[in-house]
């Protein structure tokens, strides 16, 4: 018998596996990071959340592709589910050996790959010593053993390596991916749950020892919320419910005896309850507080009024700045160019139509509703503020 799995668990694959998906990782963030460069979006959080799901669409194919086909196709093939010592065939107990292992490793290499990102910067300061020495060993022979070369922390900076948007979205995707193992594969192997756990910390950690000792500080700039996580979180609930529902009706033992149309009846009502206790667990426990919306929409209509009052303000002011001009709307609908002057204040018709046009200038009445809808505004305002 061939496969992952030989009479026992196959430690090769699992680090093959493991290195795999650390490969395909490094090459989806350049070929995400690339494709929503091309895009060319117009703001910064639109930039941000176009990765984010670039980013998460890939990772969730690299990280839960080999999982998902152990647990809902490997059954079906010709080898049937990988067999263990002491337990025979079963895709339930080979998950909860190849997830864990696969975990413990992909934190190994994380931390390796932070230990090496840590090394390459250290060894760039210390060839940097290395040249100012050899400089003052030439200038002055002997003078560098009697001074003590350290770098100032500008210097230091500019040896590190950016840790801009892209990178951000990396630290937290793997954060996000440690979750949904939890949330897909949570209920029929709990013990991934350690695993996890581990990988969370193994990824946090690192990444805030990446963050203070070995990148570039990022410049700050404003934040409204998580952006697009929340969606991919929900995202990855759904499917768990959904994926746990699956992977119930084909490994349970109740249920491998009886018609497909049992089978998708049951899987359907596993969802239908999941999403109902989620949608009853979202009704009663908010994800917004109600003062916080009620604040909000205060906040957002005194902005509202304040923008209409000051454009009310500066459209009297640009009204009275400018000059009249006779209003002749009427003649040059009707084609009665002759009672229509030239633009010269001398001519002997000028008098006469600039009167008869400023009495019917609709502006003056727009003028006088716009202050009188100012005054009112002004009340308005002043009534919301007390």
């Amino acid at each position: 018998e061939t496969g992952i799995y030989a009479e026992g668990v196959n430690y090769f694959a699992i680090v093959a596996l493991a290195v795999q998906i650390k490969g395909f990782e490094i090459v989806f963030g350049m070929v995400a990071n690339y494709l929503t460069d091309l895009e060319n979006h117009k703001i910064q959080s639109q930039h941000a959340n176009a990765l984010i799901w670039k980013s998460f669409t890939f990772q969730f194919v690299n990280y839960y592709s080999p999982f998902f086909y152990l647990m809902l196709l490997r059954k079906f093939t010709a080898g049937g589910c990988p067999r263990v010592i002491g337990v025979g065939q079963s895709c339930v107990v080979a998950l909860q050996i190849e997830l864990g292992l696969t975990l413990l490793l992909l934190s190994v290499f994380r931390l390796i790959e932070v230990g090496g990102f840590s090394w390459y910067a250290q060894t760039q300061l210390e060839e940097e010593k290395q040249k100012v020495a050899d400089y003052l060993e030439n200038e002055d022979p002997g003078s560098a053993r009697d001074v003590q070369l350290t770098h100032a922390f500008m210097e230091k900076q500019a040896k590190y390596s950016e840790f801009h948007v892209s990178q951000q979205v990396e630290t937290h995707l793997q954060l996000v991916i440690s979750l949904g193992f939890i949330l897909l594969f949570g209920s029929v192997a709990p013990i991934v749950v350690v695993f996890a756990f581990v990988f969370f910390n193994c990824q946090l950690r690192a990444s805030a020892w990446l963050l203070t000792h070995v990148c570039k500080r990022p410049p700050p700039w404003g934040s409204r919320g998580v952006g697009a996580w929340r969606e991919v979180v929900y995202v990855l609930m759904v499917l768990g419910i959904f994926v746990s529902g699956l992977i119930i009706v084909i490994h349970d033992e109740v249920l491998q005896d009886v018609p497909m149309v049992t089978r998708v009846t049951c899987c359907l009502l596993w969802c239908a309850a999941g999403l109902c206790v989620l949608g009853l667990t979202t009704f009663m426990l908010p994800d917004q507080d109600g003062q916080t919306t009620l604040m909000k929409r205060r906040r957002a209509y005194v902005d509202g009024r304040l923008r209409d009052l000051f454009d009310v303000h500066k459209a009297k002011s640009m009204r009275r700045s400018t000059v009249r001009v006779p209003v002749l709307s009427n003649e040059i609908s009707s084609a009665q160019f002759s009672r229509v002057p030239c633009l010269d204040e001398h001519h002997p018709d000028w008098d006469t139509v600039g009167r008869r046009g400023k009495r019917e200038d609709p502006r003056d009445l727009e003028e006088e509703q716009a202050e009188e809808r100012a005054e009112e505004l002004e009340d308005g305002v002043s009534g919301v503020l007390e």
